[in-house]
């Protein structure tokens, strides 16, 4: 962090001090600081109005962390606007409309996530959030599938959270199909 600041510090910094500002923003809302982070966004957002859809999803996840749902939703509405195949972008917009708990913000969400999906066809996020929705609409044979795939997806230790998703998801389809042997 103190190369971070050493970087932030120097006024002629340019790209250099905008990499700064966007690693601590990272370290920052890592360690559970999200208005901190993002404040940094936004200084990188006044340096830099022409900088990447990236900095728009770092600040909606801030908003989403900060319980400022319209915020979070315009970050990446505005993130797919730069770049429309930004898939965390994509994948905001789907849990803001899976928030709503409504059959239109399921659908808006499922529509989404299949643009998702064919963008990044492996994304374990996207496939277990495709899972959940397609569980609730009792598909369960395709839920089963795309959980399946999300599972193979995020073996490793880096994708714990979401390896338990795939197996909570997995689960839910057996025990509704009263499969206790698979």
């Amino acid at each position: 962090s103190s190369l971070f600041d050493y970087r932030i510090s120097q006024q002629d910094g340019g790209i250099l001090r905008v990499a700064a500002l966007l690693g601590k923003a990272c370290v920052l809302f890592n360690a559970g600081k999200f208005a901190e982070a993002l404040e940094l966004y936004r200084k990188v957002l006044r340096s830099d109005p022409d900088c990447g859809a990236g900095v728009r999803v770092g600040m909606g996840l801030c908003f989403a962390r900060l319980n400022r749902a319209a915020k979070s939703t315009a970050a990446f509405e505005r993130a797919r606007e730069l770049d429309p195949g930004n898939v965390p972008a994509i994948v905001g917009c789907a849990v803001h409309e899976m928030n709503k708990r409504t059959k239109e913000g399921y659908s808006r969400a499922a529509k989404l996530l299949m643009q998702g999906q064919k963008l990044t066809k492996t994304d374990p996020l996207v496939l277990n959030l495709l899972s959940n929705i397609l569980f609730t609409k009792k598909e369960y044979q395709k839920a089963k599938l795309y959980a399946s795939h999300a599972q193979r997806g995020s073996e490793g230790d880096r994708y714990e959270p979401i390896l338990a998703e795939s197996k909570y998801n997995l689960a839910r389809v057996y025990h509704v199909r009263n499969e206790y042997d698979d």
